[in-house]
């Protein structure tokens, strides 16, 4: 059978009986938009995330040592004083450490200047905070060294509180209190905007890390450390070698658990999967059944199409027709059933991807890679499922089927 036959043959069969084509295309639309609309969302969220990341300037080479114990991802308490000044000397003699960047945070504090006043937060940082972040100045300067060594009363601000502060005046060498103190303003950061969740990077200030520790919040523990590395590859082992000093300078005891908690962007990655598997499980399995029922209904439909078309079938083999050619016949049937199916599933898919994305505040993500797994899963489900039924009419006997 020539392939313009086939196809000719193919669109009559299905257009001939569109019930039966349209409930062999509904299992397949439901189990391959369940797979899409998992693997938009998916890619959607881990884009999002990473995006975030890059922003904030959480990159692969960036390790993060928060002060306390406990899960990775929980708050820790208000009281923590497990980070020293003296784990910092002890990170930099780390090999495959360049960079560290200590801080201190005092989450809202008043800054008045004049007759305006905002709350906002304070952080205490060194100047290798803006290289670990990547931030970049609006104007004037970041904090110095020399910043460092003198405890001056120096604050960088983010736009928020500027603006509330200053409106459309220029905030650079203005006075700002906290905490009764006066800063002199040396410098602004770009701004970032708001995230979709509503936090606002923006909302903050930067004053010396020796300032704070002794003019403001008169503590010496740290709330985070920040580390940057040289090579990649050996983040594992950085991070073992991280782990072994803390514990050592902590007095740590085998049987006790760390006092802090470091963080790498791959453990964000995985946690923000495993936090998602639940559902994603859920749908696999919704999607595997359709699949399944769709091959079954699939199957079913065809084995009765045959016996409805046992005439036709008579008429094609007394006229030539080999059992090759009525078998491929049934069996391209099915292949474009699974293709319509795939295509229909793809786009509900997207749809209702995009629907649920719009309330979780990020797009779906779907990349041809995906469309054509899926699509090549569809034909081969319609297929494999077709397969008995064209093998029963290709072994109809030609004389039996026309009486």
């Amino acid at each position: 059978m020539h392939a313009g036959t086939l196809v000719r043959e193919v669109r009559r069969g299905l257009v001939l009986a569109p019930r039966n084509t349209a409930c062999m295309l509904v299992g397949i639309v439901i189990g391959i938009a369940a797979v899409t609309t998992i693997v938009a969302m998916g890619q959607g969220a881990r884009s999002k995330v990473l995006d975030r990341m890059k922003r904030f300037g959480f990159g692969p080479n960036v390790i993060y040592i928060g002060a306390g114990g406990g899960r990775r991802f929980r708050a820790r308490p208000r009281k923590t004083t497990t980070l020293t000044f003296d784990d910092v000397q002890g990170l930099w003699d780390l090999p495959n450490v360049r960079l560290v960047a200590p801080y201190q945070r005092e989450r809202r504090i008043r800054l008045i200047a004049r007759r305006q006043n905002v709350v906002t937060r304070v952080e205490g940082v060194t100047p290798l905070w803006l290289i670990t972040r990547g931030w970049k100045m609006a104007q004037g300067r970041f904090l110095t060294n020399e910043d460092l060594r003198a405890r001056r009363k120096v604050v960088v601000l983010g736009t928020t509180p500027a603006r509330k502060l200053f409106g459309a005046t220029d905030p650079l060498g203005k006075l700002v209190r906290i905490k009764n103190v006066p800063f002199r303003v040396v410098g602004l950061f770009e701004e970032h905007g708001v995230s979709e969740g509503g936090y606002d990077p923006d909302d903050r200030s930067m004053v010396p890390l020796t300032t704070s520790a002794s003019v403001l919040l008169h503590r010496t523990h740290l709330d985070s450390i920040r580390l940057l590395i040289d090579d990649v590859t050996r983040q594992a082992e950085t991070v073992a070698a991280v782990r072994m000093l803390l514990r050592s300078n902590h007095a740590l005891a085998e049987a006790v658990d760390d006092d802090f908690r470091i963080v790498t962007p791959e453990a964000l990655l995985r946690w923000i999967t495993e936090s998602g598997r639940t559902l994603t499980i859920m749908l696999v399995l919704i999607a595997t059944v359709a699949l399944l029922v769709s091959g079954v209904v699939i199957a079913n439909i065809m084995l009765v199409a045959v016996q409805e078309r046992r005439s036709e079938i008579g008429l094609k083999r007394s006229l030539g027709a080999t059992r090759r050619n009525i078998m491929a016949q049934f069996l391209a049937e099915a292949g474009v059933v699974g293709l319509l199916g795939g295509l229909g599933g793809c786009a509900l898919g997207y749809g209702v991807a995009h629907l649920v994305a719009a309330f979780m505040g990020y797009p779906p993500l779907l990349s041809l890679k995906v469309v054509a797994v899926a699509l090549a899963f569809a034909v081969t489900t319609g297929i494999v499922a077709g397969m008995h039924p064209a093998r029963v009419a290709a072994r109809l006997d030609p004389v039996e089927a026309l009486r």
